[in-house]
């Protein structure tokens, strides 16, 4: 059989309510865990690269950073290169930032490192509550159109004798959600039991999604519902590779959690609420000398560092191999701006792979540099381009449009 791989962007979610990196960042702004802290942090950002180009990830990049200097700095005994940041040693942080660091443990009786923890809690909590909106089944539903042409286009590859490799930069499980009846690999060890899609739990008094939605998030919001059976990775590379439809989050998603029974293993929860409770964890993982706590999904700039732990390296080897072995690359409001993603991509996609890049208007431009060693993309008429090196389409009439006109017939 014929190989497809999928790579979803967070563009891909848009149509279905999934929000833009412009909204992230906004509902950080809203919903802060202290509001003069966040401000800022914002301000210093946008002072120092003189223009509001910044993003959700910049900014945790920020909090992320500030965390690793302050449990670097604050441990008492056994300060070692090995174990502890640099940082410390050689930079100092920000003298207004440190006052509001060192007002609030005066004022609220909390260390640094409990405030810079629950800043980052907070925050990542934040992000992911926002993904509930649209990542149930409650609202995936409200679009059964978007759904059916979906579904055309998947069983177009499959009725042409290609498997189907879905991968993801989001944070949801739009396609197991939208693919329900069909068996799809997740890289568990066992599957997600089917009335799972008929008993979500948001963990809290809302009774409906769009209630949750309204919820003014605070310091002291807890969304949570432990599930009584987390899931496993099953780490079965060639298992997975081989599997004729797959699906994998590569930088993780609200679904996962630490074991209660095995600390710090990463596990697999059907609910998708549990990740509230382990984001202060501090677990191994990134640099020798860096100091990482848990996060279900990986944002900021600590990608490179968090990609090595699991099940984040299960899924960047399987998307590699993939990529190296398959007929077929797709790749849905991808932006290409993820060094990582575009190496595997410029290093494993074979020259003779055509490339299709679904995008929407005003994210195109002619000058458009894909990991192909494309230099250059002439714009047509018709909405697409074509590469000089390689079999590339980019089509920049946005993923609505190219599944509901099956442009990608072409």
């Amino acid at each position: 059989m014929k190989k497809a791989v999928i790579l979803l962007g967070a563009g891909f979610a848009i149509p279905w309510r999934g929000p833009s990196s412009g909204c992230l960042l906004n509902r950080l702004k809203c919903y802060p865990y202290d509001k003069l802290f966040t401000d800022s942090i914002i301000q210093k950002l946008t002072d120092y690269y003189e223009s509001n180009d910044i993003n959700f990830e910049t900014y945790i990049a920020c909090i992320e950073s500030l965390q690793n200097y302050i449990f670097s700095k604050t441990i008492r005994d056994g300060k070692s290169p090995l174990f502890n940041s640099l940082l410390p040693a050689i930079y100092g942080i920000n003298i207004d930032l440190l006052n509001i660091i060192k007002k609030n443990e005066s004022t609220n009786n909390v260390s640094e490192r409990v405030y810079i923890a629950n800043v980052l809690k907070h925050t990542i909590s934040t992000i992911l509550e926002r993904i509930i909106c649209y990542d149930n089944p409650e609202s995936i539903e409200n679009y059964s159109a978007l759904n059916e042409h979906l579904i055309t286009f998947v069983e177009s590859l499959i009725g042409r004798d290609y498997k189907v490799k879905f991968y993801t930069t989001n944070y949801d499980r739009l396609i197991p959600y939208i693919f329900h009846k069909y068996k799809l690999n997740e890289g568990l060890s066992e599957a997600i039991p089917p009335n799972n899609r008929d008993k979500f739990d948001l963990g809290t008094n809302t009774s409906s999604i769009e209630d949750f939605c309204k919820l003014e998030m605070t310091p002291n919001t807890v969304v949570e519902s432990l599930d009584p059976k987390p899931i496993d990775f099953q780490y079965n590379l060639s298992e997975f590779c081989s599997s004729d439809f797959s699906h994998f989050n590569l930088h993780g998603s609200r679904y996962i959690g630490l074991s209660n029974e095995i600390p710090y293993r990463p596990v697999f929860f059907p609910s998708g609420n549990h990740y509230f409770s382990d984001i202060s964890i501090n677990i191994e993982g990134g640099n020798p000398n860096d100091n990482l706590l848990f996060s279900p999904i990986i944002v900021g700039y600590s990608k490179t560092q968090r990609v090595f732990s699991e099940p984040f390296s299960f899924g960047f080897n399987a998307f590699s191999f993939d990529c190296d072995t398959c007929d077929k690359f797709f790749s849905f409001g991808y932006s290409f701006r993820d060094p990582h993603i575009n190496n595997i991509i410029q290093t494993n996609l074979k020259s003779n792979v055509v490339l299709d890049c679904i995008v929407k208007d005003n994210t195109f431009t002619s000058s458009l540099h894909l990991p192909t060693r494309l230099h250059y993309l002439s714009e047509k008429e018709n909405g697409y381009c074509e590469s000089h090196d390689r079999m590339t389409h980019v089509f920049n009439t946005g993923i609505e449009n190219y599944l509901q006109k099956q442009l990608y017939l072409k």
